[in-house]
């Protein structure tokens, strides 16, 4: 099953501890700032391994390649009451550049190609710029029930392609690149950052 992520972007922050697993693995997450073309930055949330962190330097500002695969999990909210979903990268190889010179050049610095089950499709939308909309949600099984639900939305063309030629439980192959963006919560009118797959191409496996 494809999962492939590729990212180029800027360290912000600090590296922050996460989690040890039962095999005694640790596990440390950072915030990789990628820049679109317009200038704007879209924010990812990465998993390193302890041991990458010692072969490589990490610090806010550093550029950083990382090539790893999707995962989410629910996070519990700060009041204790319901989860949310978490989206980030496991990074399986990161290549850091303390000069940005020694990095080689690249054709896209955010490309991601995964395949998955569709289980939501919501009703087409319009934004407040009059662009058309699908939101989708991806769920990719693993075992024991470790699936990985990716949100995604798919613009005009492309979403009413997907429209027309999908449906709820069929399996796809997706590319395009991961995106952030802030909303606000409806009960607490606090803001949200998301990270979703925005769809360039879809080829329906079923």
């Amino acid at each position: 099953m494809v999962n492939s992520v590729f990212l180029r972007g800027y360290q912000e922050g600090e590296t922050v501890y996460s989690h040890t697993v039962v095999t005694g693995e640790s596990f440390y997450k950072i915030t990789l700032a990628i820049p679109r073309l317009s200038g704007i930055m879209d924010h990812v949330m990465v998993m390193v391994r302890e041991r990458t962190l010692k072969e490589q330097e990490f610090y806010k500002g550093i550029l950083m390649d990382v090539t790893g695969m999707m995962r989410s999990y629910n996070r519990i909210q700060e009041n204790g009451v319901g989860t949310r979903l978490e989206v980030y990268v496991l990074a399986n190889r990161v290549e850091t550049y303390p000069h940005e010179s020694l990095a080689p050049e690249i054709s896209s610095n955010n490309i991601i190609s995964i395949c998955g089950e569709i289980e939501k499709m919501e009703p087409f939308l319009r934004d407040a710029n009059g662009e058309e909309l699908l939101n989708v949600m991806l769920v990719i099984h693993r075992p024991k029930n470790a699936n990985i639900k990716l949100p995604c939305v798919a613009w005009n063309r492309i979403g009413n392609y997907i429209l027309r030629s999908c449906n709820i439980g069929e399996k796809v192959f997706l590319n395009g690149r991961l995106q952030s963006r802030v909303y606000k919560e409806r009960e607490t009118e606090k803001e949200r950052e998301i990270v979703e797959l925005t769809i360039f191409h879809m080829l329906n496996l079923t």
